[in-house]
């Protein structure tokens, strides 16, 4: 997901027109702001990636969903 807004361990994040508040406790050493990307599970980012691994990690899933992977 995208970070839009951070008020502070939490932000608010999107993707794919999906709006979620995701808690930063997990990351907050790697320092995430607006427009960094992050993997999310059960509302906690548990990991920062770039745009690229964010894009491909998108399209395997939409893979998967189709039943195509």
């Amino acid at each position: 997901m995208k970070i839009g807004e951070i008020h502070g361990s939490l932000a608010k994040c999107e993707l794919n027109g999906v709006t979620r508040m995701v808690d930063l406790f997990l990351v907050t050493d790697q320092e995430p702001k607006p427009g960094d990307f992050v993997l999310v599970h059960v509302g906690y980012a548990i990991q920062l990636i770039d745009a690229h691994e964010s894009q491909k990690r998108q399209e395997l899933y939409r893979e998967m969903v189709s039943g195509n992977a």
